[in-house]
């Protein structure tokens, strides 16, 4: 009777999962080995008004947002929970980045970078970021000046009686425009895009144009 009883039980067994969805019981297993995680959500914010340029790294970040996102070297980057992606824009989409592939410099950023770096003199306006490339100052058709104004403490020299904000630093020439710096060999331009870690502090300091109003203020300094 016992082995009966066993034969017909293992028989229900078999018919039941014949007919039947058998489902794992238990936690979640996960993605299998070496799938991407989930991406991070979606980054809806506003157009940033500036980003801020970490000069000792090479990297901007975006401020005023609770979210990791990078910029470097061409590409975004963003940080969610630990895991590391990538993206064409600060709103995505992203696309999932391995550890090893990371810029190294990324890495190893401080965990008080923004503390360290969000200072005025740091700061990009996006829009001027987003077309440096494309929208350099114009190039002028200023003549030679005779002579320069002396900007003190700074080592470096105004172009005189013009609208623009021209400086002569050492073998070249800066110019301020719209709050984003530029440098070029003439005077004239063309113009290419200074990173602000390549522009002179004391230099980024001084005071907007026309901070040599006060010409007696200023030595004047003979150009050939």
């Amino acid at each position: 009777m016992r082995r009966h009883a066993l034969v017909v039980s293992f028989s229900l067994i078999i018919l039941l999962f014949a007919g039947c969805t058998v489902y794992t019981m238990g936690p979640a297993m996960g993605p299998p080995p070496g799938a991407p995680p989930p991406g991070p959500p979606v980054v809806t914010m506003n157009e940033p008004q500036f980003l801020y340029f970490m000069p000792s790294w090479g990297i901007y970040f975006v401020p005023g947002v609770s979210m990791e996102i990078f910029y470097y070297n061409g590409l975004w980057y963003y940080q969610a929970r630990g895991t590391w992606y990538w993206g064409q824009s600060y709103r995505g989409p992203w696309a999932f980045m391995s550890f090893e592939r990371v810029p190294r410099v990324l890495r190893k950023l401080p965990p008080d970078y923004r503390a360290q770096y969000r200072r005025p003199h740091y700061r990009v306006p996006y829009g001027h970021w987003q077309k440096r490339w494309n929208e350099p100052p114009p190039t002028t058709k200023y003549k030679p000046p005779g002579f320069l104004y002396k900007v003190p403490k700074t080592g470096a020299y105004a172009y005189p009686n013009v609208p623009d904000e021209i400086f002569r630093y050492k073998d070249r020439w800066f110019k301020r425009y719209k709050g984003t710096w530029y440098w070029s060999w003439n005077y004239n331009g063309p113009w290419a895009y200074s990173n602000p870690d390549r522009v002179p502090k004391k230099l980024k300091d001084t005071e907007p144009y026309p901070y040599w109003k006060d010409q007696k203020k200023y030595k004047k300094v003979p150009w050939k």
